[in-house]
């Protein structure tokens, strides 16, 4: 019988966790639904960073389709 030691999967898979996070901006707590780690936190920071992030890249998408549009028109 051979036997296999699969601790080291739980290390795997908080490393591709904080890739995915880190690659796409969004929180942990938001994409994998884990409880936010910290002393106090709430998640609420992570939350804010995310959200303008994202306002940030509307933003420059608007501006890009407007002066396209403004080009054009």
């Amino acid at each position: 019988v051979i036997k296999y030691d699969m601790n080291y999967l739980k290390e795997a898979l908080a490393l591709v966790k904080a890739k995915i996070g880190a690659d796409t901006k969004e929180p942990l707590t938001r994409s994998f639904n884990e409880q936010v780690k910290g002393l106090g936190s709430d998640g609420k920071g992570d939350r804010s960073n995310y959200y303008d992030f994202l306002k940030s890249v509307q933003e420059k998408i608007e501006v890009a389709i407007n002066s396209k549009l403004n080009k054009h028109y």
